[in-house]
């Protein structure tokens, strides 16, 4: 699975690894390995990739389920537990209820702020 999106905005620019290596000054292994998602970049590294490219981090990095793995990409709705990404309610349910070993999970809605109902998030819009 993909866990970022450097690849796909390299092609949809038109740019090559070895530009993206100058322009970063990070040598071309590095970035070929962060390319083909063999190896995440450091925060450090994925900041000049992003600014290299023109796009924010959140934008290089690739959202999924906890449950079932799904990708979750930009324009897709989700919710979030913590530092969890789900692709349902129910999927973030079973993960509080392993999690917490509680029966009714319900309880805890009113504590878990979910984007769903978050109108500041420009995903949502």
């Amino acid at each position: 699975m993909a866990l970022n999106r450097i690849q796909y905005f390299l092609t949809q620019q038109g740019r090559t690894k070895t530009w993206l290596a100058w322009r970063t000054g990070e040598k071309l292994s590095t970035i070929s390995r962060n390319c083909a998602n063999k190896s995440q970049p450091t925060v450090d590294r994925l900041m000049k990739i992003s600014y290299s490219l023109g796009v924010s981090m959140e934008d290089l990095m690739v959202k999924a389920c906890a449950i079932c793995d799904k990708s979750l990409t930009i324009g897709d709705k989700y919710y979030q537990y913590m530092a969890a990404f789900f692709c349902s309610l129910e999927h973030k349910d079973t993960f509080i209820e392993n999690l917490t070993g509680m029966n009714n999970v319900n309880d805890l809605d009113v504590i878990i702020k979910t984007n769903k109902n978050d109108k500041t998030d420009p995903m949502y819009d």
